[in-house]
Parts: structure tokens; sequence; C-alpha cells
């Protein structure tokens, strides 16, 4: 079965979980698990998914931006995508790569951001007991490779004009952090 192209606007996802630690979607998770799944491989040359947004509980990312080509269900193709976001904190995310799902599966992604407000950033991880900066913005670069079951990763932040609240009335500050 294929599908030329596939599109949808303005989608949004509401992902919750209860007090009792059922998350929304459970009920139909289980109803596709319990059936049959078809030998049949479906072709979908073209998904295009444009301004959606995505919540889970309490953090929402809007400006959802989503092309897939070539998904091939068997993996008999490779797959290309591009996935464009924004933070809570009105960062702006690119998501790129490609991917192959066969019983090997390949896997080469790129998660990218031209500019990082390094306040946001803060208060969006509110990470308890950890100095984070209160100012500055950052540059981030980020990349994957998944190959005969063996991950190769690279990650660097470039920063500029930072502040740190723990270092109080301190100048500003600028750096490179590769790993």
């Amino acid at each position: 079965r294929t599908f030329d192209k596939i599109a949808a606007e303005g989608i949004t996802v509401d992902v919750r979980r209860n007090n009792a630690g059922v998350w929304n979607f459970n009920q139909l998770q289980r109803r596709m698990s319990s059936s049959t799944p078809s030998s049949a491989e479906v072709f979908i040359r073209q998904l295009a998914i444009t301004n959606g947004t995505l919540q889970v509980n309490d953090q929402k990312i809007a400006g959802l931006s989503l092309n897939i080509s070539n998904l091939a269900t068997k993996g008999s193709e490779r797959t290309g995508f591009n996935l464009e976001f924004d933070d809570p904190g009105r960062n702006h995310y690119a998501l790129s790569g490609k991917a192959r799902l066969s019983k090997d599966p390949e896997l080469e992604v790129a998660l990218s951001s031209s500019s990082i407000s390094l306040k946001s950033l803060s208060d969006l991880l509110k990470i308890k007991g950890m100095y984070l900066p209160e100012k500055g913005n950052a540059k981030l670069q980020l990349s994957a490779d998944l190959r005969k079951g063996k991950i190769r990763s690279s990650a660097e932040m470039s920063f500029s004009s930072a502040v740190m609240p723990a270092i109080g009335r301190g100048d500003a500050f600028s750096g490179n952090l590769t790993l």
C-alpha cells in the first residue's frame, strides 16, 4: 500500500498522566498492540505536519513542523525527516536525519539551535540545587549516528554573555563546551 502525500495542519496532541499514574493513551495502545500486524509494507512518500502543538502534562512545544519522506514500515527504504519546534521559552530547534527501520536499524540525527536564551532554558529545566545561567545566549549542535548496533555522538554548545547567579555581580563570560 502506497500513499503519495499525507498532510495535516494545526494538530494538537495532549498527553497526560492522571493521579494514578496512567497515561491518557494507554487504552489506545492496548487496542493497537492486541491486533495482528499486517505482513504488507506501507509506503508514505511524504508526511507533513505544520503548525502543530505537543503538550505533555504541563510542558508545551508549539510551532511544530514535521516532514518525513519515503517512510517504509518494513525498512526497505531509507527515511528522511525534519522536525522544527519552539520550546516553552520560545527557543527554536531543528532536528533532522535519516533512518532505516529494518532488522539492523540505522539512524543519523542532528539537533541544532542557532539562538537559545539561557534564562528561558534555566526556567524550563527547573533543576533544584543546580546553578544555571540567568542571562546570556547559546548555540547548540548535537549529532548521533547508529550503525551496526554502535552509537557515535558529538555535541557542541557555545555561549556568550552568560551570568551565573551564584557568582553574584561578576562579569559576563563566554565559552564553548564540546563533547
